[in-house]
């Protein structure tokens, strides 16, 4: 192993465990790495930290790692002890896991030779189970190397939650997540700047922060430059909003952050599964709901003294103050007592069950309407 991987230039104590979205294949383990970009100098080693999850019922047998790409770089691996990092294990060696729990690893690449920033992939596989699938910058790594030193900037990501999602609030509140960085490279002029991987109809911005108090230290804009010296420690705050509910994805829908040289060149990136965003249940129920299908089509019968006075679902008519979050309230309580069938109601207001009168037109834009403020009076 090269002396230099834990040197004074490597990598703080790191732990990852990534939430995935369950879709397993063959139940192949699942994988992330930490940091996701390294920038080094020709003939020096680059490390980073990996998990493997074993996500089945059985021990995972013979798990090792892999380069997947081809690069002009030495490779080794070796396990970890997830508490301190320290190395454990002996380098190139598999491991079993066992059900249900991880191993983690350190990473080293050596390369002998200049590029630039090269998407390595790796295989992270065990003797019994497929491979785990190439995720981009969370499985990946984006390598560079130079014959000259250039900035190396070490990113690490946190969400409140403390899950690697950024859960954004509904009607236009923000989401945030945090990050930390360390230039473990050289000196040079560094911008910062978020990049929307998950199509937010909305904005991304950033602005560094106070270490210690985590206040903007100055406006939130789309990027944030500055010089950061060898060994400079920096925090930055990015905040992101989504007009439309975004729905999870963590391999596919993120938000990252990027630091890059004054040529443009990436020299750090980190980031983080984002969720959430669009309408409040009352602010949909008012925009959609409360009179083009309440008013419109059922407080005539589901009205006190209608027809429909004793289903259990009694709305107001528009000229009571506060109309919209009265009838909202009763189709939530109304669902509540039905075992939240969303189903069984649609069924009933658009006639198809033959108890009801059709109300609304299957496949209808009311329809949709109804189910989407069911789905968000279910998730708040």
């Amino acid at each position: 192993m090269n002396a230099d991987v834990f040197n004074s230039k490597s990598l703080g104590a790191v732990a990852l465990l990534l939430s995935l979205a369950a879709t397993e294949v063959a139940a192949a383990p699942f994988a992330a790495l930490l940091p996701t970009s390294r920038s080094v100098e020709v003939d020096t080693t680059a490390t980073v930290f990996a998990t493997i999850i074993n996500p089945d019922d059985v021990t995972a047998t013979n798990c090792a790692i892999e380069p997947a790409s081809i690069q002009d770089a030495d490779f080794f691996y070796q396990t970890t002890d997830p508490l301190t990092n320290a190395v454990t294990g002996t380098i190139n060696t598999p491991v079993s896991i066992p059900a249900g729990g991880s191993q983690s690893f350190i990473i080293g690449m050596t390369p002998r030779s200049a590029f630039g920033p090269s998407n390595v992939q790796f295989a992270f596989f065990c003797g019994n189970t497929g491979a785990s699938p190439v995720l981009e910058a969370i499985n990946t790594l984006l390598l560079a190397s130079s014959v000259n030193p250039t900035p190396d900037v070490v990113a690490v990501a946190l969400t409140a939650s403390g899950d690697g999602i950024a859960n954004i609030p509904r009607d236009q509140q923000l989401g945030f997540m945090a990050v930390a960085t360390t230039n473990v490279g050289s000196g040079g002029v560094i911008t910062a700047q978020p990049r929307d991987l998950a199509g937010l109809d909305g904005s991304v911005f950033i602005c560094e922060t106070h270490p210690a108090t985590g206040e903007c230290l100055g406006d939130i804009a789309t990027s944030v430059t500055n010089t950061q010296n060898s060994d400079d420690t920096r925090t930055y705050s990015i905040f992101m909003s989504s007009d439309t509910r975004v729905g999870l994805d963590p391999a596919l829908r993120r938000v990252a952050l990027e630091f890059l040289d004054e040529s443009g060149t990436v020299r750090g990136r980190t980031g983080v599964a984002v969720a959430g965003g669009g309408p409040s249940a009352l602010t949909h129920f008012t925009d959609n709901v409360a009179d083009q299908v309440v008013q419109n089509t059922c407080v005539s019968c589901h009205t006190i003294g209608g027809d429909a006075e004793n289903t259990g679902l009694v709305f107001v008519m528009d000229v009571v103050a506060g109309y919209q979050q009265t009838n909202l309230h009763a189709f939530h309580t109304y669902l509540k007592e039905n075992n939240e069938d969303i189903g069984a109601f649609v069924q009933a207001a658009t006639g198809a069950n033959n108890a009801h009168p059709q109300a609304i037109a299957p496949g209808s834009i009311a329809e949709a309407a109804l189910i989407e403020a069911a789905f968000l009076l279910a998730t708040e």
